[in-house]
């Protein structure tokens, strides 16, 4: 994590919350919401295509 120090201290420098609770996201809205970027035009011009398991896990490992 080394290399992510930076980022995190730019976030916290500029006031950009760590976390998606730290915003009003709830646990329970998940399922939601990566439903939702599933289904987002950008979301297929990733280079590594994305289960709905996978948002599921990056969104509870974000909040």
């Amino acid at each position: 994590m080394p290399l992510l120090k930076p980022v995190f201290a730019l976030n916290r420098d500029v006031g950009i919350p760590p976390h998606l609770r730290d915003v009003g996201v709830r646990k329970e809205d998940i399922p939601a919401l990566a439903q939702a970027a599933l289904n987002d035009v950008c979301t297929g011009g990733n280079p590594r295509e994305a289960t709905l398991e996978d948002i599921v896990e990056l969104y509870h490992t974000a909040w």
